[in-house]
């Protein structure tokens, strides 16, 4: 899922939420760039971090009014993850391509004045010691209790 570099970045989220066909949760956004200014985002909330979304989705919800600005209807956010791009072909077989961000942690500051941070950290494909083909798990765990 995070084959991409990962990264820290601020977004700003807005309450418009949906589920993809895999269960995965998005929240529409937007993002600063120096050389574009805002540009749209999608924060995707997909495996084991599903569950910590729904708090974050409370949060968003209810403090639109509280932090935007008139006109931005947005909650400031940050988000640790990788990029991933998604297209969607059109009718008359234009495509648009989507920025989405796949999040595996975030921080937002709650009503209550105290730092939230939820998800997970990101596990590295490489931090996994496979077992040898063929090798019997119980067995090795024996050989290095010994």
């Amino acid at each position: 899922m995070f084959k991409n570099a990962v990264i820290s970045l601020p977004v700003w989220l807005m309450p418009r939420f949906r589920r993809t066909q895999r269960g995965d949760v998005v929240i529409s956004g937007h993002y600063r760039t120096e050389q574009d200014g805002m540009l749209p985002i999608e924060c995707v909330f997909a495996g084991r971090r599903i569950p910590y979304a729904q708090p974050l989705k409370d949060f968003v919800k209810h403090s639109v009014a509280r932090f935007s600005t008139p006109g931005t209807h947005s909650v400031p956010i940050h988000v640790n993850g990788a990029w991933r791009y998604r297209f969607d072909l059109h009718d008359d077989g234009w495509q648009d391509r989507i920025r989405q961000f796949m999040v595996a942690q975030w921080m937002y500051v709650g009503a209550n004045g105290k730092q939230q941070i939820l998800g997970e950290p990101v596990i590295r494909a490489s931090a996994y010691r496979p077992s040898p083909a063929g090798a019997d798990p119980l067995q090795q765990a024996t050989e290095a209790q010994r």
